[in-house]
């Protein structure tokens, strides 16, 4: 099943097969544009297997804040430009051009 959406100058195309699911979600604002492959797997994967949750980019014109809390995941990324600041458990990090955290 596919399924297509738009809303909020955000497109969202969903995949399910089964229990698993997968979507891909478009941006392009006036704050960042972004795209983000998100999958869920199966219940067998999730409770036996490592697996890739999310992956894709995103570019932020102006100044940027996301946060997470509360998941039993990982959270890789590169800076391609650009700089900023990452706070882990209070602890501030400065990130410019090629760090990969």
């Amino acid at each position: 099943m596919i399924i297509i959406y738009i809303r909020q100058q955000r497109k969202y195309i969903l995949y399910k097969k089964g229990s698993a699911k997968m979507g891909v979600i478009s941006y392009n604002g006036n704050t960042e544009n972004s795209q983000r492959i998100i999958y869920t797997p199966s219940q067998f994967a999730k409770g036996n297997l490592l697996h890739v949750q999310e992956s894709g980019f995103l570019q932020a014109y102006k100044a940027h804040t996301s946060s997470r809390k509360n998941l039993a995941s990982y959270l890789f990324f590169t800076v391609q430009s650009g700089r900023g600041t990452l706070v882990y458990n209070g602890d501030e990090y400065k990130l410019s051009s090629g760090d990969c955290v």
